[in-house]
């Protein structure tokens, strides 16, 4: 008998599995313990139909419609991918969505999951699943069992009707930054600003004086935080839109929004209606006439919410207009964490976008070098924090790092060139004045040595316009030498 076999209720079944369903003391909810089991039996299916068909007590619990094949498999789905949304540890989140995330590898035979799975371990699958003498249980338990715990303590957020639709459950979508606004280098607007697609034009024509760089942030940061005026009306809903094709995106991003707001404050307004950019579709943010971040989906299932320094990053991945990044980086997938918690990474299919914070220019990794940055022990091994985006030049690729540089032949020759005291590279003069990387990247360094990222032309000009000269060709390496402070915003007092 095959496993999916094993795992699919058949007619007649005797119903034997209900006898471990203990649920929490004073609770209509499983144990721990029968959730994981039901879970466990989860990873060994390989078709959509052994899941839809399989008799899952413990987990059907957190279905509403536990009975209806038509919703069951797409109710398991959320759920699943919710939880695996939800796990914190870095590490155990994806292995379980190696496991049994919904993405293309999903039913393909368990051992080349489980390889995937494993490699967030750097150990081979049979290591995985053998228990450890440390704890008794095997890594692929634990993975098991966060994911129950996630599972159970994964909440469904009330969803505000959009239009004529009503409120529906949450569906799975970023793990939720929250993080508040922060005081920036002077007063004036908010660091968290969205570009999105309907501005592309305004962003490739921001004076070459402004920041370029590639971003990405998670954990606990906001996209959006909301500190809107009570009596503001919204100019658009949260998933509007006239395109039909875009309506399976309403409900999911309003949930969005529903999740991250903080309790007593009201959500941010939709800048505009949904839109297309390619193959994701956004949705820009405003709260209170000031930009606030943007919902982007690559579908209906997985949602994220942006900040300016993450969107701006990604968007201009290969240039400034926007049209190669979804081709060079592929889409971005979803949020982690360097091992260090130090660096903020969004994952993409071809690499990653890795910054200091949610607010912070980012700069993208891929192919090889994303592979390598890994296995060099990401920012606490022998190449650090990136500090540039990929340039090319004659020979190949080269990027900067905290410790040094990278160059990448065209041949695919990869090597690391370490600099000894990067802070010998930093310019004399540098107070006061702008610096500048060969990518664009451009950073005030203000009477404190401390240096603040530029985010875009019109607050470069405005430095400028202040006394404040740009000096070029600054390496990364030794802008990463002096204290990051935040974003540079322009007012009188700077």
């Amino acid at each position: 008998m095959s496993e999916d076999d094993q795992n699919r209720r058949r007619p007649g079944d005797a119903d034997t599995s209900e006898q471990g369903l203990d649920v929490h003391e004073g609770a209509d909810r499983p144990s721990l313990d029968a959730l994981a089991s039901d879970l466990r039996r989860v990873v060994g299916m390989r078709t959509p139909t052994a899941l839809r068909d399989a008799h899952l007590p413990a987990l059907s619990v957190y279905l509403e419609a536990p009975d209806d094949p038509d919703r069951r498999l797409d109710e398991l789905r959320h759920v699943v991918t919710r939880a695996i949304d939800a796990i914190d540890d870095p590490q155990f989140r994806d292995a379980a969505e190696s496991l049994v995330g919904f993405g293309d590898n999903r039913w393909t035979p368990l051992r080349q999951r489980g390889e995937r799975a494993s490699a967030s371990f750097n150990c081979s699958f049979d290591a995985y699943r053998r228990a450890r003498r440390s704890t008794g249980v095997s890594l692929l338990d634990e993975t098991v069992r966060q994911l129950a715990q996630a599972v159970d303590a994964s909440t469904t957020a009330a969803v505000p009707p959009i239009g004529t639709d009503a409120a529906t459950p949450n569906a799975p979508g970023d793990r939720g930054p929250v993080v508040r606004r922060r005081t920036v280098l002077v007063a004036g607007a908010a660091a968290i600003v969205v570009v999105i697609a309907a501005i592309a034009v305004a962003i490739a024509t921001r004076g070459g004086s402004g920041a370029g760089t590639e971003a990405a942030a998670t954990t606990t940061v906001t996209a959006h935080s909301s500190t809107s005026k009570p009596g503001r009306r919204c100019s658009h809903a949260i998933g509007a839109t006239t395109d039909p094709a875009l309506r399976p995106y309403r409900v999911p991003f309003a949930t969005q929004i529903a999740q991250l707001t903080p309790p007593g404050e009201r959500a941010p307004c939709a800048a505009s209606p949904m839109l297309r950019w390619d193959e994701l579709v956004l949705q820009p943010l405003t709260d209170g006439g000031r930009p606030d971040g943007a919902l982007v989906a690559t579908d209906p299932d997985h949602v994220m919410v942006m900040t300016e320094a993450e969107y701006m990053s990604y968007h201009q991945i290969g240039g400034k207009d926007g049209t190669q990044a979804q081709a060079l980086a592929g889409l971005p997938r979803r949020r982690a964490m360097s091992t260090s918690g130090k660096v903020w990474l969004i994952i993409t299919d071809h690499g990653a976008m890795a910054s200091a914070g949610p607010d912070q220019p980012g700069f993208y990794l891929g192919g090889p070098v994303w592979t390598n940055w890994q296995r060099n022990g990401e920012d606490t091994g022998d190449w650090g924090i990136p500090a540039s985006n990929p340039l090319n030049n004659a020979v190949g690729y080269y990027q900067d790092f905290s410790k040094g540089r990278l160059t990448l032949s065209y041949t695919g020759d990869l090597m690391f060139h370490p600099v000894g005291d990067p802070s010998a590279s930093l310019p004399p003069d540098a107070e006061g004045q702008i610096l500048r990387h060969d990518d664009g990247t451009t950073w005030y360094i203000d009477q404190h040595d401390v240096r603040h990222w530029i985010p875009d032309g019109a607050t470069w000009e405005c430095i400028h316009d202040r006394g404040s000269r740009e000096i070029g060709h600054v390496p990364g390496y030794a802008v990463t030498t002096l204290k990051l402070g935040d974003p540079a915003t322009c007012s009188a007092g700077n």
